[in-house]
């Protein structure tokens, strides 16, 4: 790549120096342009460097461009490389409820006893606040339409889709860019 040279004024002027600086921030990994410090930047440089080490599964596809393409697949691929295997269908339900016993707390400063004391039940009368029993907001809707059903079945795989991007970034900072930690033998 020949080398650029510039006169004294470009380095003056602020706008023209952000623009050098965004031109030449771009760089091509595996056959991709990508943004230096990029999730895709990270993402492409962990999949070169298990694959200069021999450790990168095989991508299958067209050519080696367009396997590299796909951000997601070179990311399960860098996590498989590793040793990292998503579990899908799992329940997302992190709560310690079912594994604690529900004993009462043990201090009593914590709970307002005589407040508590205090509190009655109360008869609230709905009356004056929905008169006319024949008011549209009282109509049950119809049920969902099936291109609405199909919809919120997408959102709901979607929600319950797993992202590998963030990991195989995650994974390339900690051990590429972060020198403090051990590595992992993949990267060495």
């Amino acid at each position: 790549m020949p080398s650029r040279s510039f006169q004294k004024e470009a380095f003056i002027n602020k706008e023209r120096l952000k623009g050098i600086k965004k031109s030449n921030s771009k760089r091509y990994i595996n056959g991709q342009l990508v943004t230096v410090d990029s999730k895709n930047f990270k993402i492409q440089n962990a999949a070169q460097i298990l694959r200069q080490n021999n450790v990168f599964p095989k991508l299958t596809g067209g050519s080696s461009s367009d396997k590299f393409s796909d951000t997601v697949s070179v990311s399960m691929a860098v996590l498989s490389a590793v040793g990292i295997t998503p579990v899908y269908d799992q329940v997302r339900d992190h709560s310690f409820l079912r594994t604690q016993d529900m004993t009462p707390l043990q201090n009593p400063n914590i709970l307002e006893e005589d407040r508590l004391k205090e509190l009655q039940n109360k008869t609230i009368k709905a009356d004056d606040k929905f008169k006319n029993a024949a008011n549209p907001f009282y109509n049950l809707d119809e049920g969902l339409s099936e291109a609405k059903a199909t919809q919120l079945k997408q959102l709901k795989i979607a929600a319950n889709a797993i992202d590998p991007t963030n990991a195989a970034a995650a994974i390339f900072d900690l051990n590429i860019i972060n020198s403090n930690t051990l590595k992992l033998r993949q990267f060495r």
